[in-house]
């Protein structure tokens, strides 16, 4: 089975939070860092291999701690009226395991996070894996956990997350050797199972669920598969009628070859698709942003960097919101934001780079006309560290989506 591109080991802790000095960073175009986030002490690793943003809440996973056995928090973050971020708290990561390194598994919506365990036990069963749900309340925060109703060892439950207004999407990317995506429904403070998603061409190998994203405006549900066709790799679409969940399309480049792993990120927003491809050409990577006419989905373009580096991984992370597009190079320790539309006319509006050699990009999310970027090795014995960033045209253009 094709693994995913292994970027470093991760489990553990965060237990403070604290703004620092900010690394020194290069930034080309109109972008403003509004803070920077790390841990306070080299003894917790990887603060920002996992993020989540959505309009005033931010969570940021930080998941290992050296030399102890304590499990990795997720550590929320929020705007006030004023515009000022600030620390809320750390909620413990479930995750133990020392072998998570591709899983972008925290997702938050308003006064909820789900942080993914892919590789926790349940029962009899490793590697099943669940997820963690913690609501905030008017008296702190409520702890809920979810598992498939179906769970086997090494399904890896958990692995990718998303919301939609009151739905959870949570891939499973080795259920059956294939994958799967499974759809809970929030009723009150409960969350119930509502569906299991695969894709009508299922085989061995696909990781069908590695990614997962939901169009807030629109509802399509895009689903990454990068082990599909020999790791060539694809992206599937799928909408909701009358309570079904139906496959809408199936996305593939038109210069796919072996290894792209085209998928291993995606992102939708309105009826267009983000899709990463990180190891196409020699690790250089690249991204595919594919449209829905209205009677089918077609490649509407390819991006790579300007300047292409040999394991850049360009496309590792990516985040589309509206006609923005972030993608992240941690390769490079880059991240770059272009702004498009339908005729396929895609332009570089900044580049944002790190010289601290830290795996810069290896997240991304946008929201409300913020970037946030992870940056998992950086600062002192790969402490970690995440960058929040603003442009005067996003809110200018009215870019930016819940």
């Amino acid at each position: 089975m094709q693994q995913l591109p292994s970027r470093f080991i991760t489990a553990g802790v965060l237990a403070l939070f604290c703004s620092v000095t900010a690394q020194a960073l290069t930034i080309d175009g109109d972008y403003d860092e509004i803070t920077e986030w790390a841990s306070p002490t080299s003894s917790v690793r990887f603060f920002g291999s996992a993020v989540s943003l959505s309009g005033n809440e931010a969570v940021i996973l930080a998941p290992q701690r050296l030399g102890s056995s304590s499990l990795g928090v997720a550590s929320v973050f929020r705007r006030d009226t004023s515009g000022l971020w600030s620390a809320e708290i750390g909620l413990a990561d479930p995750e133990t395991s020392l072998s998570d390194s591709t899983c972008n598994r925290v997702a938050i919506n308003d006064d909820v996070v789900a942080i993914g365990a892919p590789h926790q036990t349940v029962g009899l069963h490793p590697g099943q894996g669940a997820v963690s749900i913690r609501t905030r309340t008017s008296t702190g925060w409520a702890s809920a956990v979810i598992t498939q109703p179906d769970g086997a060892t090494g399904d890896n439950f958990g692995c990718s997350l998303a919301f939609h207004e009151n739905l959870l999407a949570i891939g499973a990317p080795r259920v059956n050797s294939s994958g799967a995506v499974y759809l809970y429904e929030r009723v009150g403070n409960t969350w119930n199972y509502f569906t299991k998603l695969a894709s009508t061409d299922a085989a061995s190998g696909d990781l069908f669920g590695a990614a997962v994203s939901f169009a807030h405006d629109s509802g399509i549900l895009a689903v990454g598969a990068p082990g599909k066709n020999s790791a060539v790799g694809a992206a599937y679409v799928f909408t909701l009628r009358v309570r079904t969940w139906t496959q809408q399309a199936k996305l593939t480049s038109t210069d796919g070859k072996t290894n792209d792993l085209l998928g291993s990120s995606v992102s939708a927003s309105g009826q267009s698709v983000a899709v990463g491809a990180p190891a196409d050409a020699a690790a250089t990577g690249a991204a595919y942003i594919f449209e829905n006419s209205g009677s089918a989905w077609a490649q509407n373009a390819k991006i790579v960097a300007d300047v292409p580096i040999t394991a850049g991984y360009f496309g590792s992370s990516v985040a589309l919101s509206t006609n923005l597009l972030a993608v992240g190079e941690y390769g490079n320790d880059a991240a770059h934001i272009y702004t498009g539309n339908v005729a396929a006319t895609w332009s570089r509006q900044a580049s944002i780079g790190s010289d601290g050699r830290g795996a810069f990009g290896y997240a991304v999310a946008l929201s409300d006309g913020n970037l946030l970027i992870g940056a998992p090795n950086e600062g002192s014995s790969a402490g970690g560290k995440a960058y929040l960033f603003q442009s005067d045209v996003i809110f200018a253009d009215g870019f930016g989506e819940r």
